[in-house]
């Protein structure tokens, strides 16, 4: 077992209780380019090298890790959303395909001044890429976590965006949200709890 073709048949029969073959091929596909840094490309003209015995051992542990339950990207640490990259901890829900959807909505009237609020911020993935669509946004985020916080913040600086996020531990007040709302802002919020786009 010392090849991507060997690894990958590895994880079909380790997975197949927990996960579909579509989902092992997609989960084996992120790790090899998301460790080896391989494209698609490389998997498939690679896929019979013999691989680093460092790199066996770590897929290996990924393969357990993903049978106890753990996600990609919180074994990982990071995952993709919109274009960009995101740290992922277990302090925030992991992105959906779903809210880059939202991310593009909103992106769409937002402009340049406008202010937007993301609440229940989490990994501060939709007030990140919207900062990113538009350039010259105000946007906050807040979140009752300290450590989703904190991980908005490492975000922010990851992805060179200039974007607020602070800790809220009561509701956000709503004469608050009715000044947002008259300058022209936005409230956005998907996370743990939130279901609305206001």
């Amino acid at each position: 077992m010392n090849t991507i073709h060997h690894l990958s048949q590895y994880a079909l029969q380790e997975l197949k209780d927990s996960y579909s073959e579509h989902e092992i091929e997609c989960i084996c596909r992120i790790v090899y380019m998301d460790v080896l840094h391989y494209t698609n490309i490389d998997i498939h003209l690679r896929k019979n090298e013999i691989l680093d015995e460092s790199f066996i051992n770590k897929f290996i542990g990924i393969v357990r890790l993903l049978k106890s339950g753990s996600p990609i990207q919180y074994i990982l640490g990071e995952t993709g959303f919109a274009g960009l990259r995101f740290k992922s901890t277990p302090s925030a829900l992991i992105p959906r395909p779903e809210t880059e959807e939202l991310v593009r909505w909103v992106g769409e009237w937002l402009k340049p001044g406008n202010r937007l609020l993301d609440v229940g911020s989490g990994s501060g993935c939709i007030g990140i890429s919207l900062a990113r669509l538009c350039q010259g946004a105000h946007v906050t985020g807040v979140d009752i976590s300290p450590e989703a916080i904190e991980l908005a913040r490492e975000n922010a600086i990851l992805n060179g965006v200039k974007a607020e996020f602070l800790l809220r531990v009561r509701r956000v007040a709503a004469q608050g949200l009715a000044d947002l709302q008259r300058a022209g802002g936005a409230i956005v919020g998907v996370g743990r709890g939130i279901n609305a786009v206001l």
